[in-house]
C-alpha cells in the first residue's frame, strides 16, 4: 500500500539553524497493517506522518501510494489524495468546539465532491454510530469528555471510507481506560479493512499493534 525509499526532510536548509529531520528513510507498509511507530520526542515521527499524509512534501527519496508515485505531485494533488485515501486523527482532537459532533463529523464531506446534505449526514451519523456515540450526534464538541472528543475525531477521519488513518499520539491527553476502549476502536477499524498507522509514546498502545518500529536520528528500525 506504501512505499516510501530514501526518503528525506531538512528544515531551514543551508541555514545556520539547520534541521536534518529525516534522513533516507525507507518504509514499507501492506494493505490491512496496523502499526505503531515509537520513539523520543523531536526525531521526526510527526514530519513523517505528514509526509504519509501529503500535508508535507519530501526533500528527496520516492513515496508510493497505491503503486502511484507521490512525490512531486502539485498541492491540489496532495489534497485530493487526502481526502479520498486518508483519515487522519490527531492528539488534540483538532474539532472545533462551538459546532455539534454531527456538524465535525460532516466537515470532510464538504471539501470533496459536491454531496445531497441529507446524504452528508446519514454518512455521518453511520460513521458515528461505527465509533459508538450515535446518540452524541446534536450535542456541542465543548460539553464532551476526552475519549467521547476522540471518537468524534474517529469518525471524521473515517467518513470518506479511507483505506489508511493516521493517528499522531491518539491517547496522550486520555487516561488509562479510556485509551484502552480507543485501542480496541482502532482494533475494529483494523480488522474491518483500514491500514493503521500511529505514533506513540506508550507502550500499551504499541502492543495492540501488528508490528512495532522505532524511529531514531531520522530513521526507522524494527524494535528489539
Amino acid at each position: 500500500m506504501i512505499k516510501m525509499i530514501n526518503i528525506c526532510k531538512t528544515y531551514n536548509k543551508n541555514r545556520r539553524n539547520e534541521i536534518k529531520v529525516l534522513q533516507s528513510l525507507s518504509l514499507t507498509v501492506e494493505q490491512g497493517e496496523m502499526i505503531a511507530i515509537i520513539g523520543p520526542s523531536g526525531v521526526g515521527k510527526s514530519t513523517l506522518l505528514h509526509i504519509i499524509a501529503c500535508i508535507d512534501s519530501s526533500d528527496q527519496g520516492e513515496y508510493w501510494m497505491h503503486d502511484r508515485l507521490i512525490s512531486g505531485l502539485s498541492d491540489k494533488e496532495y489534497s485530493k489524495i487526502r481526502n479520498k485515501h486518508v483519515g487522519i486523527v490527531l492528539q488534540d482532537f483538532a474539532l472545533i468546539e462551538e459546532y455539534t459532533v454531527l456538524q465535525n463529523v460532516m466537515t470532510p464531506l464538504m471539501f470533496g465532491k459536491r454531496i445531497r446534505r441529507r446524504i452528508m449526514k446519514e454518512r455521518a451519523q453511520a460513521a458515528l454510530e461505527n465509533v459508538g456515540i450515535s446518540e452524541l450526534l446534536k450535542q456541542h464538541v465543548w460539553s464532551l469528555s476526552g475519549g467521547q472528543k476522540q471518537r468524534t475525531a474517529i469518525a471524521r477521519a473515517i467518513i470518506n471510507e479511507p483505506k489508511l488513518i493516521l493517528a499522531d499520539e491518539p491517547t496522550g491527553a486520555l487516561d488509562e481506560k479510556t485509551t484502552d476502549d480507543i485501542m480496541q476502536l482502532f482494533t475494529k477499524l483494523n480488522q474491518v479493512g483500514h491500514t493503521i498507522i500511529i505514533i506513540t509514546h506508550d507502550p500499551v498502545v504499541a502492543k495492540s499493534c501488528d508490528r512495532v518500529l522505532f524511529m531514531r536520528d531520522g530513521v526507522l528500525y524494527n524494535e528489539i
